[in-house]
């Protein structure tokens, strides 16, 4: 885990902290990760984990993987696009591509697209509004030049779409619970031969709410050994979850 994404999990974990010190109206003391944190709760110092719950999609097995992680490198290079190639565009147009993910790999695709970019433009001419495709590295890609209203846009910017992500929320709340749970039941295995353990999960997915999460916890039944299950949303709720 690189230097930027340490300092975003920790970011994440003190917000959780915070909005858990309010719920339980107690101090939580920073622990040796493992765990996270320590609460003092009815005279007992109980090891408290927390973990992100985070928007997945699949990989050609059927896997879960972090979406994020697949979507965020492809717009930077997108964003690399822009600062690189960005003045092949008139100063009042701009080009947008619509990429169809995954992609295998990053690099190749960046290189494919800086060696089609002039091409696209080029085909394009003065065209308004009108979408074609092309294949980069076998990823299908839509481009269209649109007007630019001012230097504020950029000149080349992309949309992502994941054809691998699921659009079943429910599906999507139980891969995500299951995976996130059980992976630290397992990573806290020393823990629970010594008392109570509690999980804090961060929902990072604005498309799940906690209804379905309490569903899909209820209809998983997970054989896991932590005594509390809090759900933490990034509005700051907070939600026991209960079987």
């Amino acid at each position: 885990m690189g230097s930027e994404e340490n300092v975003a999990m920790r970011e994440s974990e003190e917000f959780v902290r915070g909005k858990l010190e309010e719920f339980l109206g107690t101090e939580l003391k920073i622990g040796e990760d493992p765990p996270d944190y320590y609460v003092k709760h009815d005279e007992k110092i109980i090891p408290l984990e927390v973990t992100q719950l985070t928007p997945i999609t699949f990989d050609v097995d059927g896997n879960p993987i972090n979406r994020t992680g697949q979507d965020i490198p492809r717009l930077n290079i997108c964003d690399a696009l822009n600062e690189e190639h960005g003045h092949l565009l008139p100063a009042e147009r701009r080009l947008i591509l619509r990429i169809l993910m995954p992609t295998k790999d990053p690099h190749l695709f960046h290189k494919g697209l800086e060696r089609e970019l002039p091409g696209m433009i080029q085909v394009l001419g003065s065209e308004l509004n009108v979408e074609k495709s092309i294949s980069v590295e076998g990823v299908p890609i839509m481009f269209q030049i649109m007007r630019r209203p001012s230097r504020k846009y950029k000149a080349i910017a992309c949309t992502v779409q994941n054809l691998m992500a699921s659009t079943d929320l429910m599906k999507n709340a139980s891969v995500m619970l299951r995976e996130r749970v059980m992976a630290k039941d397992n990573s806290m295995d020393g823990f629970f031969s010594m008392g109570s353990v509690w999980l804090a999960l961060y929902n990072r997915d604005i498309l799940l709410d906690n209804d379905e999460y309490q569903v899909a916890y209820d209809t998983l039944n997970l054989n896991h050994r932590f005594e509390r299950v809090y759900l933490v949303k990034s509005n700051g709720e907070i939600l026991e979850l209960s079987q």
